[in-house]
């Protein structure tokens, strides 16, 4: 009887743990997981931005020496 109790005590601890271990690596994963996420957004949304400057300078050099060409030649 008092066997069978402390057996049962040091399982549940047992589980009481493992549980802890899996919990404490889930949010682990949870956070990295939403980390990467913010992570590839912020460059994905960088990315875009550049993008779009890049297509914007491009436009003005192209509206600019079309400006010259047809003053100045």
């Amino acid at each position: 009887m008092i066997d069978s109790i402390i057996t049962t005590k040091h399982y549940n601890d047992n589980n009481n743990t493992n549980n802890n271990n899996n919990n404490y690596y889930y949010y682990y994963f949870y956070f990295y997981y939403y980390y990467y996420y913010y992570y590839y957004y912020y460059y994905y949304y960088y990315y875009y931005y550049y993008l779009l400057l890049l297509l914007l300078l491009l436009l003005h050099y192209y509206y600019y020496y079309s400006y010259y060409y047809y003053y100045y030649v």
